[in-house]
């Protein structure tokens, strides 16, 4: 299954949730995540005095909040003692409020537990610039993390990212409701300066593109909207529609099956750049892994890679990892259909295994010889030997940021990312860390060294 795209939305006004208490921890599922959300919170009226005490909490929320592994609330206020009220010339003069609060609130979430914050709603910007900065100022200083909100549209965009249980989550958040003003604090747009996210318009498109980043990389996205029609619970025909949208920019995939096979006849007989006489192993050690895989065009193909029979079973589970986080592959086929050259595989991008020949330059056998490495998208993921990108459609690559937190191409590996995460949990290296970096190539420890 690619990664799961979940909408958690909480209407203007008037909607409410309720929160299933999520249990102890140990007596849960193993490898299961629990995520807890709560929607509008501000301190105006009567919950105001909660300000005034250095223990006050959520009250019985605060207990299903803090028992989940990540839990998010809807904050409809600017964190802040400054400023001036900002225009909402679009909305109704009879029905216009205003929130603030100072940054003692955010110390009222974190006693109860809350990991993520959304300012992406119709209070985030009501005390406009100045607001806006404070209430950053205060989320830098304080463990909530804030979202929907930044200094810039790239900032105010960027999901908050979370790995629980080597389970990595992306939360998104933006505001759907309608729009309370023409300033631009309201849509934070290139070159606008601060501001919140929105999901209207140039900001609908924005939302997605970011969402179909985090369906690549993370293995859960979340994107907690603020939308809907005053008062009202059920969808309006507008949320079905943005529904739609945001859940497609993470569709499912059909459900990841494999199977791993010794090499028969059939195998035995296109594989023919495979010499028994030469190669360091013999078929009968080898075996041929037939794997679903997200391929560029977002269509699921049938791939085919061979590796050697000790390491079978790890390989499935890291094209098992690609395939749920929807990391796309160009080619997934044999060697042999490229005639056992490994440039011309390159050269068409194809992600392989098992390939009979030396390391070049040398006459040491390759681990592609021995079925315990694979490279996964040479395009994009290039061999850079004495300066020059392998294969040469890959020149464009070779300074692609690669590091943690990278927003990169697509089919492009990050540290980070699905694809070096699965295979470190197998105990392969990456050859990025090589003198000559290596970017596609992921081979398993050699059995022959102690």
């Amino acid at each position: 299954m690619r990664t799961t795209v979940l909408l958690a939305a909480f209407a203007l006004a008037g909607a409410a949730c309720s929160l299933s208490d999520p249990g102890d921890a140990a007596e849960r599922p193993p490898g299961s995540v629990t995520l807890a959300f709560a929607g509008d919170v501000h301190f105006e009226g009567g919950v105001e005095a909660l300000l005034d005490s250095q223990e006050s909490t959520m009250g019985p929320l605060a207990r299903s909040l803090a028992a989940a592994d990540l839990s998010v609330v809807n904050l409809e206020t600017s964190i802040t003692t400054r400023g001036e009220r900002a225009d909402k010339e679009l909305e109704d003069p009879t029905n216009r409020f205003w929130f603030r609060a100072p940054a003692s609130a955010l110390g009222v979430l974190e006693r109860s537990g809350v990991d993520i914050a959304s300012v992406a709603n119709n209070h985030g910007a009501d005390y406009g610039v100045q607001g806006i900065r404070d209430t950053l100022a205060a989320g830098e200083a304080s463990a909530v993390q804030l979202v929907g909100i930044g200094e810039d549209d790239a900032q105010a965009f960027a999901p908050h990212r979370a790995t629980v249980r080597d389970t990595t989550v992306a939360v998104h958040a933006a505001d759907a409701s309608p729009l309370e003003s023409e300033d631009p604090t309201w849509s934070a747009r290139p070159g606008s300066g601060p501001g919140i996210a929105d999901a209207r318009g140039e900001g609908l498109e924005r939302l997605l593109a970011e969402v179909r980043t985090s369906a690549e990389r993370d293995d859960l996205a979340v994107v907690y909207l603020h939308w809907g029609a005053e008062g009202r619970a059920d969808p309006t025909a507008d949320q079905a529609e943005l529904a739609e949208a945001l859940s497609g920019a993470g569709a499912e995939l059909p459900a990841f099956t494999s199977e791993v096979r010794r090499i028969d006849s059939a195998t035995r007989e296109r594989m023919t750049s495979h010499d028994e006489s030469v190669c360091p192993v013999s078929l009968t050690s080898l075996r041929i892994v037939e794997v679903p895989y997200v391929g560029f065009d977002g269509f699921v193909h049938d791939g085919e890679v061979v590796v050697h029979e000790d390491v079978a079973r790890d390989v499935v589970n890291v094209f098992a990892a690609m395939y749920r986080t929807g990391f796309p592959l160009q080619s997934v086929r044999l060697i042999d259909e490229f005639g056992g050259d490994d440039n011309r595989s390159m050269a068409a991008n194809n992600s392989s295994g098992y390939n009979c020949r030396r390391v070049a330059g040398s006459d040491a056998w390759s681990a592609h010889a021995y079925g315990r490495a694979i490279d996964i998208n040479p395009v994009q993921n290039p061999y850079v030997l004495d300066g020059r990108a392998l294969p040469s459609s890959s020149q464009p690559f070779v300074d692609v940021d690669r590091s943690a937190g990278a927003a990169s191409d697509q089919g492009v590996v990050t540290i980070d990312g699905p694809v070096a995460r699965a295979f470190a949990r197998i105990g392969w290296t990456w050859g990025a860390d090589l003198d000559e970096p290596d970017y596609q190539h992921f081979a398993a420890p050699d059995p022959r060294r102690p």
